[in-house]
């Protein structure tokens, strides 16, 4: 059955966002994501701008692009939940469930997946207990992520294509992917003359 709920684009902006507005301009944003989830209808886009987003996300079975805005220099949103899964697909979702440009850090797993089909793609899912891990039939579509010190493992249930992943498959690269700063969380990519500062 489709999902009820407010058709076209909802906003997320955890600095300057409130759970109470409506979500419906970026001045409007929410604060958290799973609001912005709860409230879009199906084939909406859930924009997330950069932030910090201390919460376990669910898509809830709907079909929705959840997409992280980069903005230079803050970057990319980062979705942080120390004791339990950053983003869990459970409810049968589908390729039409879309997860993309996020960065996944300091979770216990970074996408928890359990009969469900989701495309994920344009992730960084850094320094977690456990990257990706997908159950009971799932075949996720996942690409274009990197996959990198996630001390119990990166993928398990699942694979990736055009990923650079420590423990990779065949297919991947495991290639180090010399963040720029990874102690201080910047996951930027080193150009071949170090840090790219848009400044300078």
């Amino acid at each position: 059955p489709p999902h009820d709920g407010t058709a076209g684009t909802i906003y997320v902006d955890a600095a300057n966002g409130n759970d109470n507005n409506d979500g419906l301009t970026p001045e409007a944003a929410f604060a958290t994501i799973q609001k912005g989830i709860n409230t879009a209808a199906d084939d909406g886009i859930v924009l997330v701008y950069p932030g910090l987003y201390r919460e376990e996300i669910k898509f809830l079975g709907k079909k929705l692009t959840v997409q992280g805005v980069a903005i230079s220099p803050a970057g990319v949103p980062v979705l942080h939940n120390p004791g339990d899964f950053a983003v869990s697909f459970h409810y049968g979702e589908g390729p039409d469930s879309i997860l993309k440009n996020f960065i996944i850090t300091d979770s216990f797993m970074g996408i928890f997946i359990a009969a469900s089909s989701p495309t994920i793609s344009n992730l960084t899912i850094v320094r977690n207990k456990y990257g990706i891990e997908a159950y009971a039939g799932s075949e996720p579509d996942i690409s274009n992520t990197i996959l990198w010190n996630n001390t119990s493992g990166d993928l398990f249930g699942c694979r990736t294509r055009y990923s650079c992943v420590q423990r990779g498959d065949e297919g991947a690269i495991t290639s180090d992917p010399l963040f720029a700063d990874p102690e201080n969380g910047d996951y930027h990519l080193r150009s071949e003359r170090g840090r790219y500062w848009p400044e300078h």
